[in-house]
């Protein structure tokens, strides 16, 4: 029985978004880290094996350099949260690996989810007191 590894099915995510699916490089490098299990290294030979499962279906374009920067991503930042932050301040990958995955604020962060939450609830139309009950959060968020 071949079943794929959880590498291998992040990596035909990544390959089947067309955005590039930069949470799920995050996810590749969390796996990764994992798999470092506190070494300063991944085991001998484990990329290359990634690679190879990549290529065997068909899957182009991982390498040795790409592995790098998808566990720096997840090593740079520790939750979702912090990588979504850093997603909506760079927009592309290219962009945030060309950054060097620079540090997000916490509090920062928190602001971005509030005013995506503002912006779902007046863009569903949920009347005016759903919507300054909206604001009221997102102002109390600043203040934090």
């Amino acid at each position: 029985m071949n079943t794929k590894s959880a590498y291998l099915l992040i990596e035909e995510r990544i390959a089947a978004d067309k955005r590039g699916s930069i949470l799920h490089r995050w996810r590749y490098g969390r796996e990764l880290l994992k798999a470092k299990a506190g070494r300063q290294r991944l085991p001998k030979g484990f990329t290359a094996s990634l690679m190879a499962e990549a290529e065997r279906a068909g899957l182009k374009g991982l390498s040795d350099r790409e592995i790098q920067y998808r566990m720096a991503f997840a090593s740079a930042y520790p939750t979702e949260r912090h990588s979504r932050t850093a997603v909506r301040l760079f927009g592309t990958w290219t962009e945030l690996r060309d950054a060097g995955f620079p540090p997000v604020d916490e509090g920062f962060a928190k602001r971005l989810d509030l005013i995506e939450q503002s912006t779902a609830v007046m863009l569903a139309g949920a009347g005016g007191d759903m919507n300054a009950n909206a604001l009221d959060a997102y102002n109390a968020g600043r203040a934090a």
